[in-house]
């Protein structure tokens, strides 16, 4: 039964809470307030950003509803997840989101009003803490006693009682807190276990406000009107390309870019690089220079880029895993987990290093900023100078880290890392010292690691221990414009004995660049054509496709061996027999020879299950079609990494090709090829417009055999994914080619 909206503001706020703030278009010093919707499957979102206050709540619909609010502000929040129902439930907004006066309080904060033509509305006690604890309770974990340790005051009489559920933060400064408020008739009552039921009047509906409160201190946007260049705003066109913006309004500020909303509310390293990268031609220096300045302030004193950091009451649990396990194991604490030095405490950031590929993009990405992209008449960097190539290169290289290292060193000692690793594999030119994912290091858990690049699922590297991506395209990349970087003098000091120094280097990364060229052969898979057309009918008929996508699919599949790199190499130095899209990035930084993109092209355009291309979906990220019945299964249209479409991915591949296809040396029947592609992507891209600021999706067979984009959420999905993403964005500056 559908639900009407009112569109009615919360009538008041509990005693003692900050009253929302009025009106919401009030003067505010980063610009007009942010407001947006997203509705994907069962679960609606809402978004503000006004007067201190950024806050993203999610209503999912189901026998099992649930409300999140979600704060980029400590990456923290609210979960209240539905008991399970007799019957579906339908939530539902009434009215938008108000934020708390925050100039009044000195808190922020947000107020939202549900509504629900249920019986009844039954949660489970609530969750008040970081997001990632949110995120662990939503994958099965379970809460340690410590985040159990809240309040509930009831307010009021029986027919106007309101609840009010407090939790001191771990650390003893901070607290949280959200209050529920029945309106309009509706009741509550408190269950034993601490849990709360909402309880319809006579003849209406459900009706509560829920205020959620925030008392970390709050990040600063980027206002919208400095995100892009000039350029870049004129284009900006009907709804889908403010869809984007807005989403990266959301994300964006001068502190540091976030990943995505509402699970990964807060830094990660890989994400902001890949997403500077692809959003290059479109942004101002503002953003551009705030996610790189994030990276570099978070670089380990090896010159290692920090994944993600964990924040507040996250990072004490962490850091006390580690002292127990120190304690159990004689071991000492790693220094990038312990809380001494430069000012820290148990809960200042924990940065995690463990991923590998993320070291290798910086200096790509970092070239390509002071070194290729051009200047956009008003863009102005965050020092105040023009973006003209050595004086924005000096403005932004002459910062310091919070630790007091200039960002010339700590780049520098980035540079000289990646020279370092790469040097094994170039003298051995064996698959055992090409760059592996790191099995033991000094982790919180002190477990192995089973994750390095941007597959960071358990099975998204389907077992394998040496990436693809990372070793055909990243690590060759670091060392090319690691020595472009170096050509500069930027790097290397006033005497002469350090632009010799610098020099050297520089001719060491050209020499290594070259050296690494043609890893890809080391994970090379080859098929014989029989053993190829079984594969494709067996996994058909298994994933329930239409016949004809089976039939098209045989019509690819000649007498010749069908070849394909593997998507990683396993612990043998065996290649790892599932087909992906990672040569996206190949084409994104790299110079292939025509036969490589005429297969990249084949394995592109190849409709699934022959290669990547869903018609009507989009591009797969992976296809275990030549693999075996254990890996299928770890590669499903549900798994995180499996047979699903991921935006940026898509992106990175319309990207690249129109790179390549600008190459001045290219054959006429190469680049033929590559339009050819192209169209046929942007086919795909088009065809799943709607979701593309999600992180991905996936697919379903409609009754005429179509195949249906739809949300990854819900039965059947491993990794819920988010509305908005930062590298989903990138279709701010990723356009269909006009040719």
């Amino acid at each position: 039964m559908g639900i009407p909206s009112r569109a009615t503001p919360c009538r008041s706020i509990l005693p003692g809470m900050p009253e929302p703030a009025s009106p919401l278009d009030r003067q505010d010093p980063v610009g007009p307030p942010l407001t947006f919707d997203r509705t994907e499957g069962r679960i609606q979102h809402r978004f503000l950003r006004a007067h201190g206050t950024a806050a993203h709540v999610a209503l999912t619909s189901g026998v099992a509803p649930r409300i999140i609010i979600a704060f980029p502000a400590g990456n923290r929040g609210v979960l209240l997840q539905g008991r399970i129902h007799n019957a579906d439930v339908a939530l539902a907004f009434d009215g938008p989101l108000t934020p708390l006066d925050e100039e009044t309080h000195g808190i922020q904060g947000v107020a939202v009003t549900i509504i629900t033509d249920a019986p009844e509305l039954r949660f489970a006690p609530a969750v008040l803490g970081n997001i990632r604890t949110i995120r662990d309770v939503g994958y099965g974990a379970r809460l340690i006693p410590r985040l159990r340790r809240y309040s509930i005051a009831v307010t009021g009489t029986a027919s106007d009682r309101a609840l009010s559920i407090e939790r001191p933060g771990l650390d003893g400064r901070h607290a949280y807190a959200i209050q529920v408020e029945p309106r309009d008739g509706t009741t509550v009552t408190v269950d034993p276990d601490g849990g709360f039921t909402l309880h319809p009047p006579p003849t209406g509906q459900v009706c509560a406000d829920i205020v959620a409160t925030c008392d970390d201190p709050h990040l600063t946007p980027i206002p919208v009107d400095r995100l892009l260049r000039p350029s870049a705003r004129a284009r900006l066109t009907g709804t889908d390309a403010h869809r984007d913006l807005n989403a990266l309004a959301f994300l964006a500020y001068r502190e540091k870019l976030l990943a995505g909303s509402w699970q990964y509310l807060t830094y990660f390293g890989r994400d902001t690089l890949l997403a500077l990268r692809l959003l290059a031609p479109a942004i101002g220096a503002d953003l551009f220079e705030a996610g790189l300045g994030a990276v570099i302030d978070r670089m380990a004193p090896t010159g290692d880029v920090a994944h993600e950091e964990s924040l507040g009451e996250y990072a004490l649990m962490e850091r006390d895993r580690a002292r127990k396990h120190a304690r159990q194991t004689g071991t000492a604490i790693p220094d990038h987990v312990s809380a001494r030095g430069h000012g820290r405490s148990r809960t200042s950031p924990l940065l995690d290093y463990k991923m590998v590929d993320d070291d290798f993009l910086l200096a790509p990405v970092l070239a390509h900023y002071l070194l290729d992209t051009p200047d956009d008449g008003a863009t102005v960097n965050v020092a105040g100078s023009r973006s003209d190539g050595a004086s924005r290169a000096r403005a932004f290289l002459g910062q310091r880290t919070p630790t007091g290292l200039a960002y010339v060193d700590a780049i520098r000692q980035n540079l000289e890392t990646v020279i370092e690793r790469a040097r094994p594999y170039a003298t051995s030119q064996l698959p055992r010292d090409l760059i592996h994912l790191r099995q033991s290091a000094a982790h919180v858990d002190q477990e192995r690691w089973g994750v390095g690049n941007w597959r960071d699922s358990s099975d998204g590297l389907g077992g394998g221990v040496v990436p693809f991506d990372v070793n055909v395209a990243l690590v060759p990349a670091a060392l090319r414009d690691a020595a472009r970087l170096l050509d500069t003098g930027w790097f290397t000091g006033a005497t002469d004995d350090q632009h010799e120094r610098g020099s050297t280097l520089a001719d060491d990364a050209r020499a290594l660049a070259s050296a690494w060229t043609g890893t890809d052969r080391h994970f090379t898979v080859t098929i014989n054509s029989d053993r190829a057309r079984a594969n494709l009918t067996s996994i058909g008929h298994d994933r329930g496709l239409p016949t004809r996508f089976i039939t098209d699919a045989l019509g690819t599949i000649s007498d010749e061996p069908v070849t394909f790199p593997g998507i990683a190499l396993d612990a043998e130095g065996k290649p790892v027999p599932v087909m992906h899209g990672d040569d996206s990035l190949v084409l994104l930084f790299g110079d292939p020879s025509p036969d490589t993109l005429h297969q990249i092209a084949d394995r592109l355009t190849a409709p699934f299950p022959a290669g990547l291309r869903l018609p009507g979906a989009g591009t797969l990220v992976a296809n275990p079609v030549h693999a075996g019945e254990d890996l299928r299964a770890r590669f499903t249209a549900g798994h995180y990494h499996g047979t699903v479409i991921w935006s940026w991915p898509q992106a990175a591949y319309a990207a690249g090709i129109a790179r390549q296809i600008d190459r001045p040396d290219l054959p006429a029947t190469t680049r033929a090829r590559l339009i050819a592609a192209e169209a046929i992507l942007w086919q795909g891209i088009e065809a799943s417009d709607a979701l593309r600021t999600s992180e991905f999706w996936t697919y379903t067979i409609d009754d005429e055999g179509a195949c249906i984009p739809v949300p990854a959420q819900g039965a059947g999905i491993v990794n819920e994914s988010n509305p908005v993403q930062l590298w989903s964005t990138v279709y701010l500056a990723i356009h269909p080619p006009a040719r």
